[in-house]
């Protein structure tokens, strides 16, 4: 029931938000007067409304709804919250009454070196990480680790619980009288126990830092961070613009998952390359589908990215040709093919913008470079893209098979002339099979 009841207000955004919001005030409320009331019951009120967080937290629909605060940040408030009200209650519970003030001063001025010597340790490395990270991918990768929400909340709770400890340190007197009256905490062994429990909090939250930080330090996070933040409104109408600022438009929301993959390959890193592909291609569809879905794209409009796309695939087939890492070689061409294959099949293809010329091209470098498989590959994704703009209704159907055909021709050529026999046989099988669609006048 209680679950169903959640699920209900995630329905409702403006309710869900009310809810969260107003169940963080209630915990903060509590957690101020848990020493001036009964603190179990305090307790039992603060478990509740973070069980209640939690649940809304989990059932929310991430495609209509989004929290007032983000994923991360929610989940550090209850982090906290969760840690420092398990060491209130073990105080609570086991603690003594009465502190002594000569170890209550000890234990804070403890506490107060060792949290600033880790956060000055923590922070140094973490931002020498970054710098290794970015410097061997993209420089543009600063941008995401400096949006990182971890760094930044660490950051102000050790600064603030530093600050806080140390105007507890100064008020313990010998006879643990106050110097000056708090409404928060009205006797001194309470700000002993919630500095404690600052610093149990403090060095509990280097956990999930350190794995959010090495999660974040992959490569493959940063692309999908990246990929997660472009949309279609990115790429607003181009009419009227000059060729050479549309094109860079058209690239510049791409450039940093561009420059992670093309340095992984450079990198010997097909894993975090392959992955860049793949998800670009899925970020290209998505979009692509979105903008004709809106009525966006135009005949001569709107959809430059498409070409950037297809160019800067070819850019990096050629770089893994050069590099040989024939694994990317193989991902790029599958990706330019089943890219416009899913456009075809969904009848959205543009006979303007084709990736066969991009895929002859890297066809043609790797006969160059004689590397006959992936020759062979190119020219049986050609033929994968000539037989479904067969099964088109499409009107420019007839205009992109002579295109591929063409294209076809031009890799049998690069290939006769390096005397490779194998991607050329593969290549007559190819187009003799496809005699029978009636191309017989193109050779004329």
């Amino acid at each position: 029931m209680y679950r169903n009841f959640v699920k209900y207000l995630v329905k409702n955004p403006l309710i869900a938000n009310i809810f969260f919001l107003a169940n963080l005030l209630l915990i903060v409320c509590l957690i101020w007067f848990m020493f001036t009331e009964n603190r179990y019951l305090s307790i039992i009120y603060i478990l509740v409304g973070m069980t209640f967080i939690l649940l809304l937290w989990k059932y929310r629909d991430k495609k209509y709804y989004r929290m007032f605060l983000s994923d991360r940040i929610s989940f550090y408030i209850l982090f906290i919250g969760i840690i420092f009200l398990f060491s209130m209650f073990i105080f609570a519970t086991f603690g003594h009454n009465t502190t002594n003030e000569d170890s209550a001063r000890y234990v804070i001025s403890a506490l107060l070196q060792g949290e600033a010597a880790t956060l000055a340790i923590v922070l140094s490395l973490t931002l020498i990480a970054i710098q290794q990270i970015s410097s061997s991918y993209s420089i543009r990768l600063m941008e995401v680790f400096k949006k990182s929400p971890d760094f930044w909340i660490l950051s102000v709770f050790y600064i603030v619980s530093i600050f806080y400890q140390t105007w507890v340190l100064k008020q313990i007197q010998p006879s643990s009288e106050l110097s000056l009256v708090s409404i928060i905490f009205p006797n001194m062994e309470s700000r002993i126990v919630f500095s404690i429990s600052l610093g149990i909090v403090s060095f509990s939250l280097l956990l999930p830092y350190t794995w959010n930080t090495i999660e974040l330090l992959k490569p493959s996070t940063p692309i999908k961070i990246l990929l997660d933040k472009i949309s279609s409104n990115d790429f607003p109408s181009s009419t009227g613009i000059n060729p050479f600022t549309r094109n860079l438009k058209s690239l510049a929301p791409f450039l940093p998952i561009y420059d992670i993959i093309i340095a992984s390959i450079k990198n010997n890193d097909y894993a975090t390359a392959s992955f860049g592909i793949s998800q670009l291609q899925l970020k290209v569809e998505e979009m692509y589908f979105d903008l004709f879905e809106k009525n966006h794209i135009l005949y001569s409009d709107n959809f430059h990215f498409l070409l950037s796309y297809y160019e800067q695939i070819e850019k990096i087939g050629i770089i893994a040709i050069n590099n040989n890492e024939n694994d990317v070689i193989f991902d790029s061409i599958e990706s330019l093919t089943t890219t416009y294959i899913s456009f075809v099949e969904k009848g959205f293809a543009i006979s303007h913008f084709n990736p066969m010329k991009q895929i002859m091209k890297i066809g043609v470098a790797c006969s160059n470079k004689n590397l006959e498989y992936e020759v062979i590959h190119s020219v049986e994704s050609l033929e994968k893209i000539l037989s479904t703009l067969a099964g088109s209704k499409s009107n420019n159907s007839m205009k992109e098979i002579t295109i591929t055909v063409a294209a076809i021709q031009i890799i049998y050529e690069s290939c006769l002339a390096n005397g490779q026999f194998a991607p050329c046989r593969k290549v007559g099988d190819i187009l003799n099979s496809h005699l029978n669609y009636n191309y017989d006048y193109m050779y004329i």
